[in-house]
C-alpha cells in the first residue's frame, strides 16, 4: 500500500498534484478508455453530433468548475471530485446521460448538461472574488487565439492550412489556449493565502525549471493546433476523429475552466 498512498491516493486527497508514475499509469488508461468509450457508443449506435459535442463541451465545463470549487472548499475534497476521480464521476454521468437519449429519445443531453452547468456556475459567480482576474484571463485567452487565427492567415505556408482552426477544432485550439493563459496568469501574478500558485503537472514543471512561463502558452496552442491537424489528415474514421478530437479539448479545457475559476474564487495579486 506505500506505493500506491504515495503515488496515487495522497496526491488525491491532499492535493499533491501529479508525478511521473501517476502521469503515465493515467495515460495508459486513458487510452484504455477510448476503446471502451468506442465500443459502447458503436454498440448504442450513437451518432456523434455536434449538437452531442457542444452538450458534453458544458459537461466538461461543469467538472472544471467542481474542481474549482473543491480547491475554494466550498465542495468538500473527496476522491470523486479530485483527478482522477472527477474525470470518472463526469464520464459516469455523461454514459448515463447519452444511454437515456438514445433510449428514450428525449434531448437528456442537452437538458441534463445545462441544468449541471448552471448549478455550479451560479455556486462560482455567488461566491466569485477577484473579477479582473476572471476577465483578464478570457480576453488573454481570446487575444492569444485570435493571433493564431491571424498568423495562419497571413502565413505563406499556413494560410494553405486555414481549414485546420474551423468547426470543432477551433474549441480545442481555444480549449488550450484557455489552459495555457491561465496557468501563466495565474503562477506569475495571483497568490492564494500570501502563496504563488505553482504548476503541478510534471512536464509543464520540467519546462518551467528551464524556460519562460509564457514559452508554455506558445507551445501548448502549437500542440493543440498539431493535434488536430495530424487527427484529421491521418484519422478517416469520424467516430474515431470525433472522439480523439474530444479527448484532446478535455484534456485542455477541464484544466483550463478549474485554474480561471479557481482564481476567480480564491485569489488576490500578488
Amino acid at each position: 500500500m506505500g506505493f500506491v498512498e504515495q503515488y496515487f491516493i495522497d496526491p488525491m486527497l491532499y492535493g499533491g498534484g501529479y508525478n511521473i508514475v501517476n502521469t503515465l499509469v493515467y495515460a495508459v488508461i486513458l487510452l484504455g478508455a477510448l476503446y471502451f468509450v468506442k465500443s459502447g457508443l458503436d454498440k448504442w449506435k450513437v451518432e456523434l453530433t455536434r449538437g452531442l459535442w457542444s452538450d458534453l463541451l458544458l459537461l466538461v465545463l461543469f467538472g472544471g468548475i467542481v474542481r474549482a470549487l473543491v480547491d475554494a472548499d466550498i465542495v468538500s475534497r473527496n476522491p470523486l471530485v479530485v483527478t482522477p476521480g472527477i474525470y470518472i464521476f463526469v464520464f459516469i454521468i455523461a454514459a448515463l446521460m447519452i444511454y437515456l437519449q438514445n433510449r428514450y429519445k428525449e434531448k437528456s443531453t442537452l437538458y441534463i448538461s445545462h441544468a449541471l452547468l448552471l448549478l455550479v456556475a451560479f455556486t462560482a459567480l455567488f461566491n466569485g472574488q477577484n473579477w479582473w482576474a476572471l476577465v483578464m484571463m478570457l480576453a488573454l485567452a481570446v487575444i492569444v487565439y485570435a493571433l493564431t487565427e491571424l498568423i495562419f492567415r497571413f502565413h505563406p505556408v499556413l494560410s494553405r492550412h486555414m481549414g485546420v482552426l474551423s468547426g470543432i477544432n477551433r474549441h480545442v485550439v481555444f480549449a488550450h489556449a484557455l489552459d495555457s493563459v491561465s496557468t501563466f496568469f495565474s503562477i506569475s501574478f495571483l497568490c492564494v493565502g500570501g502563496f504563488r500558485y505553482a504548476e503541478q503537472h510534471v512536464l509543464p514543471s520540467f519546462l518551467f525549471s528551464f524556460a519562460p512561463i509564457w514559452v508554455f502558452i506558445i507551445i501548448k496552442v502549437a500542440l493543440a493546433v498539431a493535434a488536430v491537424y495530424y487527427i484529421d489528415k491521418e484519422v478517416k474514421d469520424h467516430r474515431w476523429n470525433w472522439l480523439f478530437k474530444f479527448t484532446v479539448l478535455v484534456l485542455g479545457l477541464g484544466p483550463g475552466t478549474r485554474n480561471i475559476v479557481s482564481a476567480f474564487l480564491n485569489s488576490g495579486f500578488c
